[in-house]
């Protein structure tokens, strides 16, 4: 979901699992995700369903990370 009310980033872009907020795209990925949305005419606060896997949480990798398919 794009945040452009974001206090600390107005390209900000919180990635949602089950409803559940479990981060943000990293800081250029998601300026970059916001000017090709934008580029397409879609501006403000959105909502897009992307595929996604978790990745990490074994081993002595005991983070678990989330993988983004941005299109």
């Amino acid at each position: 979901m794009t945040e452009p009310n974001n206090p600390h980033d107005a390209n900000a872009c919180a990635v949602f699992i089950d409803g559940f907020k479990v981060g943000y795209l990293p800081r250029e990925a998601a300026a970059s995700f916001v000017a090709q949305i934008g580029d397409q005419g879609i501006h403000g606060v959105s909502c897009f369903q992307l595929r996604a896997k978790l990745v990490g949480g074994y081993g002595t990798k005991l983070k678990i990370g989330v993988m983004v398919n941005l299109p």
